[in-house]
């Protein structure tokens, strides 16, 4: 991984039960991408190879994770109860981490985009 990462202190400004969830999902697409260059586009921690791949963000209610709208419409096909808008994946809070499916849209995504 090519990191001159600022994603673990953007994860650490937030309470620390959305910060685990962040952690995990960090990890997740790090372990993913692991030749990805780990930098923000949008605000957002992003995980860039030839162009970005993937961006994640924490809010109040809900993490976002962004694959693009094509990323989505494969998450649709394994996960159709997604809270999902064109390039958008909302998990709340309220809800456990969809780990296996986080790891099958990154599996996706490298074999598409990297």
């Amino acid at each position: 991984m090519k990191s001159n990462s600022l994603i673990p202190s953007y994860i650490n400004q937030f309470k620390s039960d959305i910060k685990k969830r962040l952690n995990v999902i960090y990890k997740i697409i790090s372990r993913q991408f692991p030749a990805a260059t780990e930098t923000f586009a949008y605000q957002m921690p992003t995980f860039k190879g030839k162009k970005n791949l993937i961006h994640f963000a924490g809010y109040t209610n809900h993490i976002g994770i962004y694959p693009g709208p094509l990323g989505i419409q494969y998450l649709q096909t394994i996960m159709p109860t997604a809270i999902t808008s064109k390039g958008a994946w909302q998990i709340a809070h309220s809800h456990p981490l969809p780990k296996k499916e986080i790891n099958q849209l990154c599996q996706w995504i490298k074999i598409n985009y990297e």
